[in-house]
């Protein structure tokens, strides 16, 4: 028996852990010479970020700051390094990349440029002036370089040019803030961390999702390698007290919250109501997949095209947000200079309004939800007219689940759901079925072992907090800040696929700069945000977006998939793996 527990570990943690790290990691194979060395710059400020991350309760506790939503002053060239360097990163990858990512690459520095113009200090004019011709510089060097193959030296002047814009604007613009050794609310680097905030919040959002992958695969791989070590009457034993765990999870929080009984029935009611429009949808495009190439859509197939579907929906839903910073920041900075120079025809309160105005931004999450539903449902028809499995079953899921989103943010849904009571409703609705198949003779082993799965998988989402809570309580905080590392940890060493590949038109050295320099955004995002006292900017929020949308896409796909193998009886995993695991335990 404990030969048999210790093989049970060991191959959970292989499949959970080690091979999607193996398949997952960095690898250098195929770098031109000099691409090591700004991958390593990259990762050390990764690390920097981390360790900030950890330490920033006592840093805040040890310098100076007002108590208004301020960055401590003493970190401000910190920030603007660490700036730098992000800025050098995307704009070094984009230099090679193909023509829409060359164009993209320019954007963030012509952001930054247009907050640092913002800056008091010389004047708007004089800052302007100054950006522009930076970034006119940056731009020529880029169009230069974008016939030719890397070199090691581009980054380097990359990280010349734009350390030199900001370096200017520091010293005209923030002087005065560093002389007085606090923020002021009109000359402060919050706005600069305001314009990096805007390109990060994709990867944040698709960061919230990282947990439900995890509780996915655990439950998966742990009643695989159960099942094929122990007895058929010990699994079905097994199987009868995950049953008994799974309604304690589903009914006991019900009786201890201390919220009313009402909102709670309406929360599970979504819920409930979500299940159904998920499933429907989930039948839906299957069956016309199988009209086209008959055939069966299994589990292993998910979380692989749940991080493609998963980056896609996290770029559709923020894009409104993003646009909505982007054109603020860029329209309030010509309104500041229009009005310097006295264009006051152009320069009119109505023209402010109109081009650099604040938008609300639940009111721009919903859009960005609402449309991506659109664009995700549509998808999900094309791909199944195809005959794809997989993708097009999530793409239709997170289609509805983007769109009930959208709907809750305008009031449009009774309650809101959570992924609580997601799975909580899942539970219920999996016992049921089992019982049914128990009392008409029709629980086979096949089907115990998918019903096995699925309560697993609502039993590890809905106590998910095991893991990131004890991350909370070392960071100090008691919001997501612990699923937001975690998350971006396991996105870092887990699914950096894209930067192993090489075409012609997005070679190796390209990839591997732009994801560890997307990487290194959203950790340095992350950073100084938990280092700004009282931070304005809600990031936590986008990763609870992507949690309930995509993460909770991912519970959902993947419950249907496994209720789909039991109800035609079929193995959860590949009967593949079934054979050989058997074969080599044959005399358990």
């Amino acid at each position: 028996m404990i030969r048999i527990a210790s093989e049970i570990v060991v191959e959970l943690v292989r499949h959970v852990l080690v091979e999607p790290v193996r398949a997952g990691r960095l690898r250098s194979d195929g770098w031109p010479p000099g691409v090591a060395g700004v991958v390593a710059v990259g990762a050390a400020l990764y690390v920097v970020a981390l360790v900030g991350v950890g330490g920033a309760p006592w840093v805040r506790s040890q310098l100076p700051h007002d108590n208004s939503g301020a960055f401590p002053p003493a970190l401000v060239p910190l920030l603007l390094v660490g700036t730098a360097v992000v800025l050098a990163l995307l704009v070094t990858a984009s230099l090679h990349a193909p023509w829409s990512l060359r164009l993209l690459g320019l954007l963030p520095p012509l952001v930054v440029s247009a907050y640092v113009t913002g800056w008091h200090g010389s004047g708007p004019v004089v800052a302007a002036l100054m950006q522009l011709a930076f970034w006119l510089v940056l731009v020529a060097f880029a169009v230069s370089r974008w016939q030719r193959p890397f070199a090691w030296w581009e980054f380097a002047v990359v990280q010349t040019i734009v350390g030199a814009a900001l370096a200017a604007g520091a010293w005209t613009g923030l002087r005065s803030m560093l002389d007085d050794g606090f923020s002021d609310e009109h000359v402060t680097a919050v706005y600069l961390l305001g314009a990096l905030v805007a390109f990060a919040v994709p990867g944040l959002t698709l960061v919230g999702m990282a947990l439900s992958e995890v509780a996915f695969t655990s439950s998966i791989w742990l009643v695989e390698t159960v099942s094929v070590r122990v007895p058929p009457r010990l699994t079905s034993v097994l199987t009868a007290l995950v049953a008994v765990v799974a309604l304690a999870t589903a009914v006991v929080p019900w009786w201890r919250a201390g919220a009313p009984a009402v909102p709670q029935l309406h929360t599970h009611l979504t819920a409930a109501a979500l299940l159904t429009l998920t499933g429907l949808g989930w039948w839906a495009v299957d069956g016309i997949a199988d009209s086209r190439v008959p055939s069966s859509t299994r589990v292993h197939q998910l979380v692989p095209r749940a991080r493609v579907v998963g980056g896609v929906a996290a770029v559709l839903v923020t894009l409104p947000v993003v646009a909505a910073v982007i054109s603020t920041v860029v329209g309030s900075g010509t309104y500041r200079l229009l009005r310097e120079i006295g264009a006051s025809a152009l320069a009119s309160s109505a023209a402010e309004n109109a081009i650099g105005g604040e938008y609300a931004a639940d009111v721009l999450l919903s859009a960005g939800c609402l449309g991506t539903a659109v664009v995700l449902l549509a998808s999900a028809v094309v791909i199944a007219t195809r005959g794809g499995r997989g993708t097009a079953e999530l793409l239709m899921v997170v289609a509805i689940l983007s769109a009930a989103r959208g709907s809750a943010i305008l009031g449009w849904l009774p309650a809101p759901w959570t992924l609580d009571a997601v799975a909580a409703v899942c539970i219920v609705a999996v016992l049921g079925l089992a019982g049914a198949w128990l009392v008409r003779g029709r629980l086979t082993a096949r089907r115990t072992e998918a019903v096995a799965v699925a309560l697993l998988i609502g039993i590890t989402v809905s106590h998910r907090e095991v893991i990131s809570d004890p991350v909370d309580v070392l960071l100090g905080t008691g919001d997501s800040s612990g699923l937001l590392v975690l998350g971006l940890l396991w996105f870092t060493f887990t699914d950096l696929e894209l930067a192993n590949g090489h075409s012609a038109r997005f070679p190796r050295a390209t990839r591997a700069i732009l994801v560890v320099g997307l990487l290194t955004l959203v950790m340095m995002v992350f950073a100084f945000d938990r280092l700004t006292v009282d931070s304005p900017f809600g990031i936590e929020g986008y990763v609870e977006v992507g949690a309930t949308i995509l993460g909770t896409g991912l519970l959902l796909a993947g419950l249907w998939a496994v209720l789909g193998a039991a109800w035609r009886d079929e193995e959860v995993i590949e009967p593949r793996s079934r054979r050989t695991t058997v074969g080599a335990h044959g005399a358990v």
